[in-house]
């Protein structure tokens, strides 16, 4: 099946995380992706683990593409990168600001060979504002915009969010405004500038639970290590066997189940709220601990999941990529790649019934595709 963005040409000129990101969620819907590389490659080839000196790292996030070497500073191969873009699409990069105007390959530059692009900038802060000429990779942007301040415990030093948040979360956003612009592109024949700040798409995440509380109160919202500024219960608990189980409570209704379901239903009338729950936190996650702590973890997940109380087991990243949901839903996926043989790497979370997202391409070796470079004797692309 043919995927939903078939058709779609995309140049990348990213390195590291966030714009090799993005093209790759182009890719896996079926966009077509040229990934530019100096004749040094991107970063992240040279990041550890290595199978048949192959990066690991670089490779989980570059499949579905294609890879040429070209040096942008030098006038033959910036004339073989502007006839690449003939026929592109989207132009994707995450060049430092003025980067991209010193390479000739700024919005401006590229516009005027081809007033369709749909272009789009990734960097830390962006092209405004006193931190724009400023680096940045995931740990600045989570220390600039209050997320290691936001988990672990009050007492705990700045703990870093193990996820790539500001990478992940530009990438997508940068992903959907690409997306938006080529749906608009269709009626008015023109592209458009996507300029895309981890800053900001890190802030726009924290949307979702930490802002409106600091928003409606004026105050940063406290650490409560596994838990829940604004719910409570809504955290992890030990049981007997000293394994972790996570659960939590959203609604009164949900609140009197999960009473009954540890078989204390005198606690509902105890903490009636969410206020009074919130007020006496302490006391009553001391009283919940000393319930869970009885039984193993895995009891106390199948008992509440039976009275309607989402719960689930802590697990290891291991013993999550094992689980026979992660197989259920073909999250792991093998693919043939031609130094390392078959590696496996994760599935397309994009789930559709006619174009699916898929694995077309495995990730590329440095310059192997140099028959999409103008000149070379293979059958030119473009």
């Amino acid at each position: 099946m043919a995927g939903l963005l078939e058709g779609v040409k995309v140049v990348e000129l990213g390195g590291y995380g966030a714009a090799p990101f993005c093209t790759m969620m182009l890719g896996d819907l079926g966009a077509e992706v040229v990934k530019v590389e100096s004749p040094t490659g991107d970063p992240y080839r040279e990041n550890p683990p290595f199978v048949k000196d192959e990066s690991l790292y670089f490779m989980s996030i570059n499949r579905n593409k294609r890879s040429v070497c070209l040096d942008l500073k030098t006038p033959e191969d910036y004339q073989s990168f502007l006839t690449l873009l003939r026929g592109t699409d989207v132009v994707v990069h995450n060049l430092r600001p003025d980067v991209d105007r010193a390479l000739k390959v700024d919005y401006a530059s590229l516009c005027a060979q081809n007033p369709a692009i749909v272009y789009c900038s990734i960097s830390g802060y962006g092209d405004s504002g006193p931190l724009r000429k400023e680096g940045a990779y995931d740990l600045i942007i989570q220390a600039y915009t209050g997320l290691m301040l936001l988990g672990g415990e009050e007492s705990d030093p700045p703990l870093k969010v193990a996820p790539a948040v500001p990478d992940i979360a530009g990438a997508m956003c940068a992903a959907f405004a690409i997306v938006s612009c080529l749906f608009k592109r269709m009626s008015t024949g023109t592209g458009d500038y996507v300029e895309m700040s981890l800053f900001d798409a890190t802030l726009y995440s924290l949307a979702l639970a930490y802002l409106p509380y600091y928003l409606g109160t004026g105050s940063s919202p406290g650490r409560w290590g596994s838990g829940h500024s604004l719910l409570v219960p809504m955290q992890a608990f030990k049981g007997a066997d000293s394994r972790y189980f996570v659960t939590g409570v959203t609604s009164e209704v949900m609140w009197t189940r999960f009473c009954a379901a540890i078989d204390h239903p005198e606690l509902a009338g105890s903490y009636p709220s969410k206020e009074a729950r919130i007020e006496f936190r302490e006391q009553l996650v001391g009283k919940l601990t000393e319930i869970f702590i009885a039984q193993p973890a895995e009891f106390w997940v199948k008992r509440l999941s039976e009275h309607g109380v989402p719960s689930a087991p802590v697990l290891n990243l291991a013993e999550a990529l094992m689980h026979p949901q992660t197989r259920a839903r073909g999250m792991l996926q093998t693919v043939d790649h031609p130094t390392t043989g078959s590696v496996t790497m994760i599935g397309t979370p994009f789930k559709l019934s006619k174009n699916p997202g898929s694995i077309r391409l495995p990730p590329p070796t440095l310059g192997q595709d140099k028959q999409y470079i103008p000149g070379e004797k293979e059958k030119k692309r473009f």
